[in-house]
Formats: C-alpha cells, sequence, structure tokens
C-alpha cells in the first residue's frame, strides 16, 4: 500500500470496488483476512482487536504493573504493544491540501495532520483503506497482566513503543515507551465507551451490523457487532476521538466519527436511490456541465458531468437535496426529497434559477473596486456558501440561489472590509445588491531572513501602537506572505501600528512602523535553538507536558516561548530563541495535582541548546473522604498543591487550564477512597471539593492546618478528610395524579427516584433563587428558596407538575402569507420564558407541554421582521402568527480622529425596547426594528476609547426602509472629577440634562444606561470617578444605592471647560415617590 497518495479519483475508486465487494457474498480472500485479524471467534458484542505479528527477532521486551486508580493490581488486564508504520497506519498518512491550497504556504503549521482528522474531506481515502483493514499500527505483542498485576510483553522489535491496557475496569495508554524497559506503570483510569444504535430504513434497528471502532491517538482497531436492537458498545477505551465504520452484506458502509466522550451515536444505513435529470438549455440539452447535489445536513456534495444528452443518474441516499447547475452565468436550481419512491426525472432549465448581482464602490472618490471578494451564505440548510470577485467594474453576480436569508462579506485588499454578515431576504424582486467600502491605510512590504532570501507562509499581525491595557489589543489585520516573501495589511485608519510576525522559526519581534508605508523590508533574525528530551524518574519518556522556554532576565510574560511537541517519544524543540539564559520549564496539569520540572541552559547565536529534563522522585498519598458522621463521601475532587517555593529568578509561570473550567481533582469512590499520584518530595496543601459539602480542616486528620491551609507533610502517606455538609433543599416531585415522578431535571442537576423524593445542595448566599422542577412530558415548576449553606434544609414538599397541552402553530409573512423559517417562538407565563421553539422550513412549530389556561407568545425572526405578541386562549390549540417586516438601522460610531470605535451600543426603543449590540470595526446593523423613537448610546470597548463622550442620540425610526446613523464623540468640553463613597455594588452614572425622578429601579437602570461611565478608581474609602468632554450646561449625577433599593440623585452646572471636582454626599430616595425634579 505504499505510495497510497495518488489522487481523490483513485481513492473513489478503491471505496466503489471496496462498496462491490461488500454488496457480493464475501470472497475467500476478504474472509482470510478477517479471520487472520481476530484473536479468536467471539460472539457478537464482543469487542475483538487485530492479532499480533511474529515475534521479532530482536527479542526484546516490556516488564511492568497494571493498576487501578487507588494503586491496586489489575489482573486480567490485555496489554500489547504497537507502533505506527510510517506510510502505513492512518496517523501517518498526512492530510491532503485543500483544493486551491498552495503547501508552500503554510510552512508554520507546527502540527501534522493525518487522514483522519481532516474527514470529511478525505472520506473516500479513509473508507478504502478500513474497509480494506489496512492503516493500523502493527501490534507487536499482546499478553494478559497476572494476580498481581505484572505483565511482560515479548518478541519485541528495537524501539519504541505504544502500550495499551484493556479492562473492566478501565483503559490505560501509554506512548513512547522503549523496548527493553522495566517497571512501567499502567494506570487504568478512563472508561470511555464507544456506543450507539445502527438503524436502517424506516428507523428499524439493525442486528448483525459490523462496527469497527478505530481510536485516533494510536490507531488501533476495536472490532464487535449489533445486537438484534442494533445497539453496539466497545469499551472500555482510552479518551480521545474515534472513528466508526459500520458495514453489512448488500448495505453501502458508513463512516461517522465519534469526537464526544460518552455520547451514544445513531448510525443510519439506507440503500441509495436513482435520481435522474436533465439540464437543459432554451429546450436544447447542455453536456458536458457540472451538477452538484448538496445535501440538507451539509454533507460533502456529489459531483457529476452530463452526457451529450444533457442527462445525469446520482444514486443518493435518503434525504433533502439541493441541486445546482451553472454555465455562463446563467444558473439551475432544484429541491428534490428523496425518497423511496422513485422521483420523476429532474428537469433543470439554466436561466431560471434566481441570482444575484451588484457592484462594489470606494466610498471617496466612488469609483468600483475590482478585486472585491463577495461571500454569500445561506442561513437556511444546507447553508451553502458562494463566493465571487468583482472585475474591473466592480461588478460581481453569484447564483445559483434559493429565496430565504443569505448573509453578505466583503473583502478587498485596500479597503476595511465588510466582516459582519449583512442579512438580505432575496427573492424574484430583489434588486442590484451593492456595497460601499472605506478606503484602508496599507501597508506593504517583504519578509526575508538575514540572508536576504524571501520567507513564505509567514503569518503576520497587524496592531496599534503604545496601547495603554491589554484589553486594548486587537488585530488590525492579518495577512500571509506569499512565495515571494510580500505582503499587504490593511490597517483602518493612519498612525502608529506594530507588526508582530506569528512564526515559531525566527525570534519574535514587534517591528514599530507609521500607517501608511510603502516597500518595507521586515528581516526576520534566526537566533538558536533548543531541543530537549522530558522522562520520569526512570527515565522513560513522557508526553502530555508544555513546555516553556522563559527567560531570565524578565519578568515580561509575553517573553515566554512555548516549544513545540512534547511527541510520544518526549522529544521538544523550540527555534527562532534570542540568545541569552533562560530556565526550560515542562509543566503538566492532572487531576490529582501540578507536574513541573525545570533547567537553566545558555542559548547562543546560531546553535543548538540539548537539554534533558528528568523528573524527580514522586509519591503517592491516599486517603478517604467522610461527612462529620464518618459516613463516606463519593464524587468529592480532591487535589494538592505544592508548597515549594518557586525558582529564583525569571518569569513565575502560571499554568491556565481549569481556570474556567469546573473544579479538578481526584474523584472520591462510593467508599471515599482516593489516592493522588504524582506528588513531588515537598509539602502539598490540599483542597476537597464537593457541591453538597466543604471542607473542616478541623476534624480532618493526617493534614495538619498551617497557615490557613490544610498542609500534607512530606512523610504522611495516609490522610483522612472531613468535610461539612451544606444545607438542602428536599421535596417530592410528583404527576398530575400524584404518582411519583422517578426521573426528573432541578436546573442542571438529573434527579432519579424511585419514590421523587429529592435532596439538592442550596445556593450560596441570602438571595432569593429560583428551581426549576422539569420532567419529559409535564409543565415545568418553578419554586423561590431564600439562599444559604448554613442553617436547616428547606423543604418544598410536593412538587406537583401537571399534564398541560401541545400547541401547534405556523409563522407567516403578514405581506404575502409565505412560511417564515427559524422564527423564534417563546411562551411566557408571568413575565417569564416557560418554554421556547424554533419554526422549521414549513414555518411550523409545536410547543408543550404548556399551560392550559390563557399564555402569551412572543414571536420574532431577528434582524428582518418585527416582534408579535400574541395571546393565546385556554381553548386554542392552533395559531397562525403573521410578522410584519421592520425597518433597519445602520450604526455606525467613530472616534475623535474619524476611527471605527471598537465597543458597543445601548439601544432603547419603543414599548420597553432595550438592546446592546456589539460593533465590528464601528459597524453594526439592527433590522426588524418597530417604527417610533430610538435613543442611542454608543461606548468605547477599550481603555483608550473610555474617557470619549457619546451623548444619546435620538432617532426616528420609519415603519418601513433604512435608516443610517453616525455616532461620534463630544469633542470639546470640561474634565469633572466625582468623589463617592465606597462600596461593592457602586453604581454611578452622569446623564445629561435634567429628567424627572424615577418611580422604579428598572426605569432608573435605563436612564443610567444612557449616561457618561467614569472609570472608578479607588483611592481609601473612596471611589474617584473622571469623566471628560462634559459639555456645558446641566447634568444629573445618578449614584444607585449598596441594595439597589435607593438612589441618589443631584443636578451640576458644568462650566465650558477646565476641570471641576465635586464630592458626593448621598440622600438617599426611595422609588415610588411623586415624580419630581432632583
Amino acid at each position: 500500500m505504499r505510495g497510497w497518495i495518488v489522487g481523490a479519483c483513485i481513492a473513489g475508486v478503491l471505496v466503489l470496488l471496496a462498496w462491490g465487494w461488500w454488496r457480493a457474498e464475501e470472497s475467500a480472500p476478504t474472509r482470510e483476512r478477517a479471520s487472520a485479524a481476530r484473536t479468536r471467534p467471539e460472539r457478537a458484542g464482543r469487542i475483538r482487536t487485530s492479532a499480533p505479528l511474529p515475534p521479532s527477532s530482536a527479542g526484546l521486551s516490556i516488564r511492568g504493573t497494571v493498576v487501578d486508580l487507588l494503586g491496586r493490581p489489575v489482573s486480567g488486564a490485555r496489554v500489547s504493544a504497537s507502533w505506527p508504520e510510517d506510510g502505513q497506519t492512518l496517523s501517518t498518512l498526512p492530510c491532503p491540501w485543500e483544493e486551491g491550497a498552495r503547501p508552500e504556504l503554510l510552512v508554520e503549521t507546527t502540527r501534522q495532520y493525518n487522514v483522519a482528522d481532516c474527514l470529511p474531506r478525505t472520506r473516500d481515502t479513509v473508507l478504502s483503506l478500513l474497509l480494506a483493514r489496512e492503516g493500523e499500527s502493527p501490534v507487536h505483542a499482546e499478553t494478559r497482566s497476572a494476580e498481581d498485576g505484572s505483565f511482560v510483553l515479548e518478541g519485541l522489535p528495537a524501539g519504541p513503543q505504544a502500550l495499551l491496557a484493556l479492562s473492566e475496569q478501565g483503559a490505560a495508554s501509554r506512548l513512547g515507551v522503549p523496548s527493553g524497559s522495566e517497571h512501567v506503570e499502567l494506570v487504568v483510569e478512563h472508561h470511555h465507551r464507544v456506543s450507539g444504535q445502527v438503524l436502517g430504513e424506516d428507523d428499524a434497528p439493525m442486528a448483525e451490523v459490523s462496527i469497527l471502532v478505530v481510536s485516533h491517538q494510536q490507531t488501533r482497531f476495536f472490532d464487535t457487532s449489533t445486537d438484534a436492537q442494533g445497539r453496539f458498545e466497545v469499551g472500555p477505551l482510552p479518551a480521545g476521538g474515534h472513528v466508526v465504520l459500520a458495514t453489512k452484506e448488500g448495505w453501502p458502509p458508513v463512516l461517522a466519527e465519534h469526537l464526544y466522550q460518552d455520547e451514544p451515536l445513531t448510525i443510519r444505513m439506507s440503500r441509495p436511490r436513482a435520481l435522474t435529470g436533465r439540464v437543459l438549455s432554451s429546450g436544447s440539452p447542455v453536456k458536458d456541465v457540472e451538477v452538484l447535489a448538496v445535501r440538507e445536513d451539509g454533507d460533502l456534495p456529489q459531483k457529476l458531468r452530463t452526457d451529450p444528452e444533457g442527462r445525469f443518474a446520482f444514486e443518493l441516499d435518503p434525504g433533502v437535496y439541493v441541486l445546482t447547475v451553472e454555465r455562463a452565468s446563467r444558473y439551475a436550481l432544484a429541491r428534490v426529497t428523496v425518497e423511496k419512491t422513485p422521483l420523476p426525472e429532474v428537469v433543470m432549465n439554466l436561466g431560471e434559477a434566481l441570482h444575484v448581482e451588484g457592484s462594489v464602490f470606494g466610498v471617496d472618490p466612488r469609483e468600483p473596486v475590482a478585486g472585491a471578494v463577495v461571500t454569500v451564505t445561506a442561513q437556511l440548510p444546507p447553508q451553502r456558501e458562494l463566493k465571487a470577485t468583482t472585475g474591473a467594474d466592480g461588478r460581481y453576480r453569484l447564483g445559483p440561489v434559493e429565496p430565504g436569508p443569505w448573509s453578505f462579506t466583503v473583502e478587498a485588499r485596500g479597503y476595511i472590509d465588510l466582516p459582519y454578515g449583512k442579512e438580505v431576504e432575496l427573492g424574484s424582486g430583489t434588486g442590484s445588491q451593492d456595497f460601499t467600502l472605506e478606503r484602508a491605510t496599507s501597508i506593504s512590504g517583504r519578509v526575508v531572513d538575514e540572508a536576504g532570501h524571501p520567507l513564505a507562509g509567514i503569518h503576520l499581525n497587524l496592531e496599534q501602537a503604545e496601547l495603554e491595557d491589554p484589553v486594548d489589543y486587537e488585530t488590525q489585520e492579518t495577512a500571509l506572505t506569499d512565495s515571494d516573501g510580500a505582503f499587504v495589511l490593511d490597517a483602518s485608519a493612519p498612525g502608529d501600528y506594530e507588526l508582530i510576525p506569528q512564526t515559531h522559526r525566527f525570534i519574535t519581534q514587534r517591528l514599530k512602523m507609521t500607517a501608511p508605508a510603502r516597500d518595507v523590508l521586515v528581516t526576520l533574525l534566526a537566533g538558536g535553538e533548543v531541543e530537549g528530551t522530558l522522562s520520569d524518574a526512570r527515565g522513560l519518556p513522557l508526553s502530555g507536558f508544555t513546555v516553556y522556554v522563559a527567560p531570565l532576565e524578565t519578568e515580561d510574560p509575553g517573553e515566554i516561548l512555548t516549544a513545540q511537541g512534547v511527541t510520544s517519544e518526549g522529544r521538544f524543540s523550540r527555534k527562532g530563541v534570542p540568545p541569552g539564559r533562560y530556565r526550560i520549564v515542562a509543566q503538566a496539569v492532572t487531576d490529582g495535582v501540578d507536574q513541573e520540572v525545570s533547567a537553566e541552559v545558555e542559548v547562543r547565536q546560531g546553535e543548538v541548546t540539548k537539554v534533558e529534563l528528568r523528573l524527580a522522585e514522586q509519591r503517592n498519598l491516599e486517603g478517604i473522604v467522610v461527612d462529620g458522621s464518618g459516613a463516606p463521601i463519593r464524587g468529592a475532587l480532591v487535589r494538592a498543591h505544592s508548597l515549594a517555593p518557586p525558582p529564583q529568578g525569571g518569569v513565575v509561570l502560571v499554568q491556565p487550564r481549569h481556570r474556567h473550567g469546573p473544579p479538578n481533582g481526584v474523584k472520591t469512590d462510593a467508599h471515599g477512597r482516593f489516592l493522588i499520584r504524582g506528588m513531588g518530595l515537598e509539602k502539598h496543601s490540599l483542597t476537597a471539593l464537593h457541591p453538597a459539602y466543604e471542607l473542616n480542616p478541623e476534624q480532618s486528620t493526617g493534614a495538619p492546618l498551617e497557615d490557613g491551609l490544610v498542609v500534607a507533610p512530606v512523610d504522611v502517606k495516609q490522610v483522612r478528610l472531613v468535610m461539612k455538609r451544606h444545607a438542602h433543599v428536599r421535596g417530592r416531585v410528583v404527576g398530575p395524579e400524584g404518582a411519583p415522578v422517578t426521573g426528573f431535571n432541578i436546573d442542571s442537576i438529573r434527579v432519579t427516584s424511585e419514590d421523587g423524593t429529592f435532596s439538592v445542595p442550596n445556593r450560596e448566599g441570602p438571595e432569593v433563587n429560583l428551581f426549576t422542577f422539569e420532567a419529559e412530558g409535564l409543565l415545568s415548576v418553578m419554586r423561590e428558596v431564600k439562599g444559604g449553606l448554613d442553617g436547616p434544609d428547606v423543604d418544598l414538599g410536593e412538587i406537583r407538575l401537571g399534564a398541560g397541552r401541545r400547541l401547534r402553530g405556523v409563522v407567516v409573512d403578514a405581506r404575502t402569507g409565505a412560511p417564515l423559517p427559524r422564527a423564534n417562538v417563546e411562551v411566557h407565563v408571568d413575565e417569564r420564558t416557560a418554554i421556547h421553539s424554533l419554526t422549521d422550513e414549513a414555518g411550523r412549530f409545536e410547543l408543550g407541554p404548556v399551560t392550559t389556561g390563557t399564555l402569551t407568545l412572543l414571536v420574532s425572526q431577528r434582524g428582518v421582521y418585527r416582534q408579535e405578541r400574541v395571546t393565546v386562549e385556554a381553548s386554542q390549540q392552533e395559531v397562525t402568527v403573521r410578522l410584519k417586516p421592520g425597518a433597519r438601522m445602520l450604526l455606525k460610531a467613530v472616534d475623535l480622529r474619524g476611527a471605527a470605535l471598537d465597543g458597543n451600543v445601548t439601544v432603547q426603543g419603543p414599548e420597553g425596547f432595550l438592546d446592546q449590540v456589539f460593533l465590528e470595526k464601528g459597524r453594526v446593523e439592527m433590522g426588524g426594528l418597530v417604527p417610533g423613537r430610538y435613543l442611542l448610546k454608543a461606548e468605547g470597548a477599550r481603555k483608550k476609547d473610555s474617557a470619549l463622550n457619546y451623548l444619546p442620540r435620538a432617532v426616528e425610526v420609519p415603519d418601513s426602509g433604512e435608516v443610517s446613523v453616525l455616532l461620534q464623540p463630544v469633542p470639546e468640553g470640561s474634565t469633572l472629577t466625582v468623589r463617592a463613597p465606597f462600596h461593592e455594588n457602586t453604581y454611578l452614572r452622569l446623564v445629561h440634562g435634567i429628567a424627572s425622578l424615577p418611580e422604579r429601579p428598572a426605569e432608573l437602570q435605563r436612564r443610567m444606561s444612557l449616561g457618561q461611565d467614569g472609570q472608578p478608581v479607588v483611592v481609601g474609602t473612596e471611589l474617584v470617578f473622571t469623566f471628560t468632554h462634559v459639555p456645558e450646561g446641566k447634568a444629573t449625577l445618578y449614584l444607585m444605592g449598596p441594595e439597589d433599593d435607593r438612589y441618589h440623585a443631584e443636578v451640576l452646572d458644568v462650566p465650558a471647560g477646565g476641570t471641576v471636582s465635586h464630592t458626593v454626599r448621598p440622600v438617599w430616595r426611595t422609588f415610588g415617590v411623586a415624580a419630581s425634579e432632583p
């Protein structure tokens, strides 16, 4: 099979041949190959793996032990050794380049993607290999672990091995273990299983379907077959992605990806149906024209060319397809549903399908823009994407398009792109779609190495220079150098910028330059290189670590470099290292503890610095977690944190993993036991987390308190952690007739209970919280509970879920009656959203269960149609909702220089409308607006723009059409410094003008949202707010109270210029008093 990449056409032929073999009776060679690949005949549903190769003449071995998470030996585990073969194993076959891609421009790719990574684009290649049972890593040896967990793998060739242990207790893997190694420990800890169901036509379960599961990481094959209900399960397996192949004689094979752990797959097998058709132009057949069939679920398109009579014939699986044809800017399109019943011949007439055309212009002067790329994307399945490039006249033409919503983006060199999709409803009456681009300020030049040779494929970022705050960093433009090293970067406005080459081969630089600029020569410096290996205390290679190259002479985290690797053989490297002294740090975050090893090195210009990182001896800590009565706690997460002082000099590294994820730690078993592996020989603090408990250090043993931390000394091997139970919310959930509901959700917590009882932790804090109870087919119920983790449990008693009713309906265009897909339908009960749904392609929806009483529907299609509020009576089972198209508002916001503002716009409108939209390069569009008066208030997101003052802008929106609005900051005014007493919820805003006092908190919030923010700084016991560009006249200062139940308001006289200081001495007002001026 060497030299397999000959072309996509050959892969396609292999698939057809393999499909032909599967449809015919299985041949003798195929049977022999299949039987040879299995260890022994086993009953359907049992996992099977490939047999090992004959023993190697090298006669090497690997000795080790298989243990569980608590360190206990695992007997009977199947232990095997394998290693990929270059050019043969799937993981070594590179992903072919996409059509039009230029490999020489992608040299900065740090990871080698293989054919399995590139699915579904490489489906034909992967399928042909798997049907021939090729592409697996050769298995060099296999054995079973003894009673004490020990194993010996014999007859191994020299070199690295990937070890895999499979048992009912879990799976373990370790990569890159050299043949001849001893004392290798494999910890079975992954309980990942690949499971699912195979369904045939009419969703009938399919028995005796052969299932082949291929692991991404090790490229090992696992076989099983479906049972009478079409179900299958393979595992335990090591965690990671898998490819699943389903085959059955007489049926086309199905290839599926299993990317999410423990989420069952549904594989559908179907026999293809013939779809025939003909392409005509003015009644005459059109030969040799390409016909595309795109399935609605977004599968890769199938392509055919017509014969001399204009005919074509597809073999398609059941489903909805869009057929398209194009020739000489004339289009044909058909949407067909392939079912059991044969379809009549599809006739496609060129020139009958819709298309879209228009022009792209520059703003000043208004001239056509050539070479602009216009992209349109359908908002309805299969979400087809079409691209066109404007000609010298700035014109473009795209097709065929279906009627419905499409999103437009426009990009052009030398202009500011329109990256946000402008959504347009295309139809037979749609006119020319024209776009206007603002001229960019460009920087162009070449990138070369120190010898002057051009560098292709270098990623360049352009950022604004000298920004004060990290939040201000925004990439203005990115570019990739071409084969001559040339580039063009478009900035939004003239000014100072930094050009940053993103490369792992050269020294990272931040090059200052002023836009516009031409013929810029960027010379990249090679610097030195670091190469190294990482191993454990016994010298076995380690992977799964991140290696940093951290300078010793700086404390700037931005100067830390990340090495490439670590490979399965423990190797890593980093090029482009400036000369100097460095600390090479390898870090890994495990569930139980962070692991780290480092070494100091000297890097010299043009030299390779070698480094060996070896973890020091480690220890394990076992323990038990119990409650106050001594009962074991299951599912607690226990973690150790090293208390060793950080090394002197350089940057202290902070590992970001898990920062925004769930609390991590080793999980206690049903007996409350845990084992933390890989702790260093130093003191560690311990944390124990559980949603229903908190750690009680005073009652814990083996881990004394030191400076408020629970500490495990170096000589301690066992600890007993005691946790205090939180207050719980309990009760019983029953159905409409009083019978217990045995399975239900309380917010995100799944509860299974035979008698319907529940007990879940209360929420933290004294606030009143909503607990939502939901069960399949029943009405949801909400209950208010005062929070608090201490104190007695809260008994909610019986929670009865009603049966409700089902409500069906359709959403249509009020003018044309056409159905509206993807409209949002919400049921509101007591001003809360109880349930929601989206309409289907026919504009229909079904909701349920919903209340049997009167309810309110809120129906909208964002961006096009106005929101409608519809009352549905108790007797109604169906409803028709008619939406009216709304007006569009095109917003643009700029700073004092006229450059695009990065920030947001608060929008208040009729009927209590309130929204906040985010600007993309200073622009945003809003659609589906009701007519009336709107107030718009812009605000910058970056620190440099936070001082700008945008007064609320009033805009009258008509019944239909478009309104363009330019938001500009106040150019001049006073600077106002305001001191206010500090409290945690201080919320202070300056609102231009005078208004009556608010009667409700919501009214004050709306008013303050249109005010100016002063960017507070804590000074002692006060907050100091600084307002700039405050216009002359009256302004109202609002301060919200600590509990949002009261407020302070006062009117200030602002002069035309200068600096004014003011101290707030709150006079608290309560809501609901008679409205009057402050």
